[in-house]
């Protein structure tokens, strides 16, 4: 978004609020978070609305993710652009003068948002069947090419994605092995672990990881949980380039949870 339009939106509570309206109303028609009707009062512009049908009354956030921080329009908008420039957390915490962790609770939400969203591939758990319709094999450390394959024990793997068309395997250090045999797909060790201890890395190509890992040094680290949220917002950014996010992101908040 320019800088202008941007500072428009954000000249006070007022015009965010507005602007997040306008936002909801793209992400989906507004409907009834007791009953899931769509006829609906206005009591406040803008802010709260009643349902025709059960008449409960409810804010225009509800049952979107921005609902699951209790930020002003203003300071949602504000996280947002500076989420977009990629700042992390700490960052966005002193720039925006709101705490700590409501911005930690904010972002996560909008990775929340993204990782539901995402129509790709990405999973939270390991596809691995060992013995069942797809096998990982591992190859021994520095084993030739032609060297017998070892199944990997399902335990090992510690998350399962495919990014840019290319598949990607983290596992925990206690696997020993140079590379991995995935249907009939060969993937390289392309981190040892040392920079991330908790886990090494797989891949046919490193493109990717060498950009996701530059950006996760600055989190100082991450939970196998806190995984696919970081991973899946950092490939939003590689598709979509690191400018221009601000509306997509946007788009993402204002959706509903269960869509």
């Amino acid at each position: 978004m320019e800088t202008v339009k941007f500072m428009d939106i954000t000249g006070s509570e007022t015009a965010a609020m507005t602007y997040l309206a306008g936002a909801c109303l793209k992400a989906g028609v507004p409907r009834c978070p007791a009953c899931g009707c769509e006829k609906l009062y206005n009591i406040e512009k803008n802010r709260r609305k009643r349902c025709a049908m059960c008449g409960h009354s409810f804010n225009l956030f509800s049952g979107r993710w921005i609902s699951r921080s209790r930020l002003k329009a203003l300071d949602w908008l504000r996280i947002l652009r500076l989420f977009e420039i990629d700042e992390t957390a700490t960052a966005i915490a002193a720039r925006t003068g709101v705490s700590y962790p409501a911005v930690l609770r904010a972002v996560t939400t909008l990775r929340m948002a993204i990782l539901h969203e995402h129509d790709g591939p990405i999973r939270r758990e390991s596809p691995a069947e060992c013995g069942g319709e797809e096998e990982i094999l591992g190859f021994v450390a520095g084993a030739a090419a032609g060297a017998i394959c070892r199944p990997v024990p399902e335990k090992h793997i510690l998350f399962d994605t495919t990014v840019g068309g290319h598949r990607m395997i983290f596992t925990d250090r206690d696997l020993d092995c140079g590379s991995l045999l995935v249907s009939g797909e060969r993937l390289e060790m392309i981190d040892t672990g040392e920079e991330f201890p908790g886990c090494r890395v797989f891949s046919a190509e490193e493109g990717f990881w060498t950009y996701a890992r530059e950006r996760l040094k600055r989190y100082h680290g991450f939970s196998t949980d806190s995984l696919p949220l970081y991973l899946t917002g950092i490939e939003l950014r590689w598709e979509n380039g690191d400018a221009g996010l601000f509306d997509l992101l946007v788009e993402k908040v204002c959706e509903y949870v269960d869509a």
